[in-house]
């Protein structure tokens, strides 16, 4: 029973506690698993019919049903091992089904979580050599694998007659945990059909007293020389039969059990003969379980990897005659035996299992959550946490008060976990809560920001406080390149300088989408020298605007003339810069005029960066409202993702710059602790000194929203480390830390050891996160069960503590109840809609009026694409030859940018080339190749070789145009294998890379342009002559076709067939080191300078019929050959399809190879019945010579012929040559 290879995958982890696992659970869960139905769409009953047909009983085989796989690893450590208990399925699907009956069945307190790992690996990286166990059902006759084995409430612990201590598998847990290397314990099982037959045989099999073999042997003799055998059955007969009667023939499986272990040697040999015996007990009277070590480790790896079940074979005529032991690795087990292999009490094991493995004390499945004292300090308002209830019942609602918010905070949580709702749950609060400003930043956009205002409003009467920047229409007149405001908060001019220059290249640098900014070493130095001459105190200015800066790089790049400055070492470097060579100096300046270019390319940025309000009043500073009661929205969910990250930018330097200057302004007054700014950016100074310094100031909030891209830069990580002097608190919300890891390493520490209030919801995989959080009373391995566990509304809360106090562990609250005036608030008050619009609106103006940039008339305003935009008719942006811009298929964490032509990954918005290559580097750039689905990868590049005026004059739509390209491409085998494999994918791929609607294409095949192949192995279209004309692909021998290169006319199908023969003959001949094969050839001419050139005409398709101009060469052709280091041919191969002219051609096709005398000539058809007419063919051929003399009926399977002459060996469907490929 062969299972796909599943080595690394998606695993639930179980951990049990202390209570059992009584025999109704067991029961019950198995019960539930026996009957469960693996679902498989159906093609409609027409495909059934004609799959019927061609193909007979095969073509309806069903899927096997599911595999279920149940593992106990171990991992060796200092103080012990530690045992993991895992759970999987095959197919991966059936893993939420199955975690959902464990939750049910078990007791409600063991606790499962999804992980992702590699058990196998963990062993076979750890050793070269390993010792392996593998288990044998072992009957005491052929027939006693129908007795039953022991069952699984013999050694449950609610029985009366045994010890939770003997439960089998606890042994064996038991023996894994006294060893220190690595081991693996596996048992896979699916469902086995009802086995009555088997025990109504055996049971007339013991009536008449056939109890052993040697009894079976015996009445056989005794039959047949006449005697009487007597049908009164012994005791020990009649025994059997009430064993027989009480097994679940009806509710069984069917198991293999095995062990490896890492290493051999005496010390290993030891363990693996302990294992061996662990699950004795688990055998019956008649039927047993036994272990044995084996040196094939090879097979048990690969049996592990693939969840291999062995079929139980016990009564096969070599046993039933005594040539060989009846045993079988295929153990049959009923619904109430199974569980003794499967099923682990975490109350049958010693104290050191229980350690080993983590099982939970019962005190510790429930949270019994902070103590009294403790909480006394969260309920006084601020940061919304959610509500606490604890063991009596009550609700306590818990919030960070402000004194403890600068500490900072993390939000975590999937899509869905509610952390939006959490978000506005915590600016109301705060607002009423602390005296500073509350500063959100939005890079979703809609409905998030359009909740929060009309729950402000509902719970204020008014948005009087509230600034509302829609950054699709308005920005905030940030004038960034603006020192004046430093200044006249006292700041040095050198520091203003440099603060403003590295944010102005922190911003310029995301925008280039990281690392691609520092690729020119020069160009960014050059950058930074303009930005500081601008800023000469002498000969420049304390603010200019980008297009300033643009034209002063494009001075000195025109004259090689650097600026003058006052600053001898700044004119020092700008001279080493313009003593360049010509060349060099081009280079280095086309670099600055490339990185500049991004903000000018931006309408938004250009906008932004070119604003330098003369008077005060026309600003935008967020120093004005830092010490008021406002909430301030900046919704960028609109913008492209580099403008988010980079408008983002420019509001956190402008806030960061007003912080420090607002702690100018105390430090100038003398109410500050200390007395120079830059200095105490720097300071070490303990969280009680610091609370004290910081509420001196309002408190200042800022929630950033998909945060994970914005903490790897250089700004955030600068305001995590010494923000919390300033007054301000950061709440970064994302969906889990580990983003942040995947892009920089040190982001992610810093993260993690600068936030002190930790929200999290379900995060199934973050081993730091999880290490962060546990505490001496509640470990690593707890903290990252738990958070796996989280269901929706569920958060494990980590709060930091008043000085002198210690630190709560770790404990679950829910989510606060929706605020009034969220939309699916169930009671929200009687405000009419429109005075809530228009409030929203009298907001939105009131900003942009006051504050803003406005961008409404910008040329580059995106837009939304609507129905009418995206229709058969639409096209790619102009001189984009490309697949991209209409496909329907992508990986969910990638997407294409139409304006840019690129692809750009979702979660840090880094953007690559529109290419295959370029698709895997988004995916690579924050997630895993392994985890995107082969169909979400489409075709990029498609260049279509029609001029823009032929692509308008024909009639049919760019769509169509592209997909008859891309149909062409697949029958070339041109396009990357990674997007479209023709030998495995169907063209339903290449409709959904093109977006094309099933009319569109049926247009194209009414009109003669395409055509429709066969179903069989998948959906293909051929192109026709009409076709390839009208998209201008010519078809010239000897580069569309001729040797090596294809046949004229051929088919998607002939391709398909050609394909997959000739990657066989690569595997199994030229991959084999005993075979001649070196090289295999597709389209193989025996004698090319024989052959008579095709006319100009056809080859180029315009000949009314280019079948007719079919030369000599072609029908001397071999679809496939394999070449021994001289040339010679050892082995043909012909894909035939069956036309009307099956009779010659099948023919000339055999004729053509026994001409070469290979020692295999291999026939690749259809489907079975194709074969069956190949031969026919061969019987009695129009010449009437036959070229072969057997036949076989159309029931017979083409690899089941038996026939060797030169011209066929063996015939092949495509589908089992498919198969033996996929293998």
């Amino acid at each position: 029973m062969p299972n796909r290879d599943i080595a690394e995958q998606e695993y639930l982890e179980l951990t049990p506690v202390t209570d059992s696992i009584s025999n109704r659970m067991a029961d019950s869960l198995f019960r539930t698993i026996q009957s469960h139905e693996r679902t498989d769409a159906s093609d409609g009953i027409l495909d059934d019919i004609r799959d019927l047909f061609e193909n007979g009983p095969e073509a309806f085989k069903d899927d096997p049903p599911p595999v279920y796989e149940w593992v106990i690893t171990t991992t060796p450590g200092e103080t012990g091992p530690t045992l993991d208990y895992y759970v999987g399925t095959d197919p991966q699907e059936e893993q939420t089904w199955l975690g959902q009956q464990l939750e049910t069945h078990l007791p409600n307190e063991y606790q499962l979580s999804t992980v992702e790992t590699e058990p196998l690996a963990q062993i076979t990286e750890s050793a070269e050599e390993f010792t392996a166990v593998e288990y044998y059902g072992d009957p005491a006759s052929p027939w006693d694998w129908t007795m039953p084995l022991s069952r699984f409430d013999d050694w449950a612990a609610d029985t009366d007659n045994t010890t939770a201590e003997n439960q089998p598998l606890a042994a064996v847990l038991e023996t894994l945990g006294e060893t220190n290397r690595p081991c693996l314990f596996q048992v896979c099982f699916q469902r086995k059909p009802n086995f009555s037959s088997d025990r109504h045989d055996r049971k007339k099999l013991l009536k008449k007293g056939k109890i052993s073999l040697e009894n079976y042997w015996t009445e056989r003799v005794f039959e047949t020389f006449g005697s009487e055998v007597s049908d009164d059955p012994s005791q020990e007969a009649r025994e059997r039969i009430e064993l027989l009667d009480a097994r679940n023939v009806g509710c069984a499986f069917t198991m293999s059990v095995r062990a490896l272990i890492a290493g051999a040697g005496p010390e290993a040999t030891a363990l693996g003969e302990k294992l061996a015996g662990a699950l004795e007990p688990t055998s019956g009277q008649h039927y047993s379980i036994t272990g044995q070590m084996t040196t094939e480790t090879d097979d048990v790896r690969d049996d592990i990897r693939a969840r291999r079940i062995h079929s139980p074979a016990y009564d096969g005529w070599r046993q039933r005659w005594g040539l060989t032991e009846y045993t079988s690795r295929g153990i049959v087990a009923d619904n109430s035996e199974i569980g003794n292999f499967c099923l682990l009490d975490g109350n049958a094991l010693t104290k050191r299992g229980q350690q080993a493995l983590g099982v939970l004390p019962e005190e510790q499945t429930t949270d019994t959550g902070p103590s009294t004292d403790l909480l006394d300090q969260y309920t006084n308002g601020g940061f919304p946490v959610g509500r606490y209830r604890s063991e009596t019942g009550d609700d306590t609602r818990i919030a960070v008060p402000p004194a403890l918010q600068p500490q900072h905070i993390g939000l975590f949580g999937k899509s869905g976990s509610g952390k939006s709702v959490a978000l506005i749950n915590a600016i109301l609060e705060n607002y009423a809560a602390t005296d500073g400003a509350n500063i959100l930043v939005e890079p979703k956009g809609g409905e998030m920001v359009v909740n929060y205002l009309r729950a402000h409003y509902a719970r204020h009467g008014n948005l009087e406080n509230v600034y509302y920047f829609d950054c699709s229409e308005t920005l905030p007149a940030v004038s960034l390149l603006d020192i004046r405001a430093d200044l006249a908060a006292g700041v040095k001019r050198t520091t203003a300088v440099e603060r403003t220059v590295d944010y102005y290249m922190e911003i310029l640098r995301q925008i280039m989408a990281g690392d691609t900014f520092d690729d020119a070493v020069r160009s960014p130095d050059v950058i930074r020298y303009l930005l500081k001459a601008q800023f000469d105190p002498v000969y420049g200015a304390d603010a200019f605007t980008h297009a300033d800066l643009k034209a002063e790089a494009a001075k000195l790049q025109e004259d090689q003339t650097p600026p003058p400055v006052s600053d001898a070492d700044l004119a020092r470097d700008m001279a080493t810069v313009a003593n360049n060579g010509s060349r060099t100096f081009d280079n280095i300046m086309g670099g600055v005029a490339t990185r500049l270019d991004k903000i000018s390319l931006d309408a938004r940025l250009k906008a932004l960066f070119n604003t330098v309000p003369d008077a005060e009043s026309d600003r935008f500073d967020l120093a004005d409202f830092l010490d008021d009661d406002a909430v301030i929205i900046f919704d960028v969910g609109e913008l492209r993702q580099h403008a988010q990250r980079a408008v983002t930018l420019v509001v956190l330097s402008n806030l960061w710059s007003a912080l420090k200057r607002r702690q100018q302004r105390r430090d100038l007054l003398g109410n500050s602790q200390t007395t120079d700014t830059e200095s105490s950016d720097d300071c070490e100074t303990p969280n009680s000194e610091i609370q004290s310094s910081s509420q001196e100031l309002p408190l200042v909030n800022v929630y950033l929203e998909e945060a994970a891209s914005l903490a790897t830069t250089d700004l955030i990580s600068e305001m995590l480390d010494q923000s919390r002097s300033f007054g301000v608190s950061l709440t970064l919300a994302t969906q889990f830390p580990g983003q942040v890891k995947d892009t920089d390493e040190g982001a992610y520490k810093r993260l993690l050891n600068n936030v002190s209030t930790f929200v999290t919801g379900n995060v199934p995989v973050d081993e730091h996160l999880a290490e962060r959080l546990d505490t001496a009373a509640v470990p690593r391995r707890q903290i990252k069960r738990k958070l796996g566990s989280l269901a929706s509304g569920q958060w494990l809360a980590s709060l930091p503590s008043e000085y002198g106090m210690p630190e709560p562990q770790p404990f679950e609250v829910n989510s606060l109840p929706l605020p009034e005036g969220h939309p699916e608030h169930s009671d929200t008050p009687d405000i009419p809609p429109r005075r809530v619009r228009e409030a929203i609106t009298s907001a939105k103006q009131r900003s942009a009026d006051r504050f803003g940039v406005s961008i409404a008339d910008s040329p580059d305003t995106e837009t939304v694409e609507t129905d009418s935009t995206s229709t058969e008719s639409g096209s790619p942006p102009p001189a984009v030859d490309s697949a991209l811009p209409f496909t329907e298929r992508m990986p969910p964490t990638v997407a294409y940018v139409e304006d840019s032509h690129a692809l750009a990954c979702t979660e840090c918005d880094t953007q690559h080339n529109p290419t295959v290559d370029g698709l895997y580097d988004g995916i690579s750039c924050c997630s895993a190749v392994e985890e995107v689905d082969d169909a979400n990868i489409p075709i990029c590049d498609l260049h279509l070789n029609m001029s823009a005026d032929e692509r308008t004059a024909t009639e049919y739509s760019l769509r169509q145009l592209y997909f008859l390209q891309a149909v062409y491409n697949a029958q070339s085998l041109t396009l990357d294998r990674r997007a479209y494999d023709i030998v495995w994918d169907s063209m339903q791929r290449l409709r959904e890379y093109l977006g094309i609607e099933k009319s569109a294409v049926d247009t194209l095949i009414d009109a003669g342009l395409l055509k429709r192949d066969k179903k069989k192995p998948h959906l293909l279209y051929s192109i026709t002559h009409a076709g390839r004309t009208l998209i201008n692909e010519g078809h010239r021998k000897g580069i569309d076709h001729g040797h090596r290169k294809g046949d004229l006319e051929e088919t998607s199908e002939h391709v398909l067939m050609v394909e997959v023969g000739r990657r066989y003959l690569v595997s199994e001949y030229v991959e084999d080191d005993a075979s001649p094969v070196v090289e295999v050839i597709p389209y193989y001419e025996p004698s090319q300078g024989s052959s008579v050139a095709v006319s100009a005409a056809s080859a180029m398709g315009g000949d009314s019929d280019p079948q007719e101009a079919v030369d000599e060469s072609d029908r001397r052709r071999l679809d496939v050959v394999g070449v021994d280091p001289s040339g010679e041919v050892v082995v043909a191969l012909e894909a035939e399809r069956i036309n009307n002219d099956v009779a010659e051609a099948v023919v000339a096709d055999f004729d053509k190879m026994a001409e070469l005398q290979p020692e295999e000539a291999i026939w690749v058809v259809p489907s079975r019945s194709d074969g069956a007419r190949i031969l026919d063919a061969l019987n009695d051929p129009s010449d009437g010579t036959p070229r072969v003399d057997k036949e076989y009926s159309t029931n017979t399977a083409p690899e089941q012929y038996r026939i060797d002459t030169p011209g066929l060996t063996s015939v092949r469907t495509v589908e089992t040559l498919r198969d033996d490929l996929r293998e």
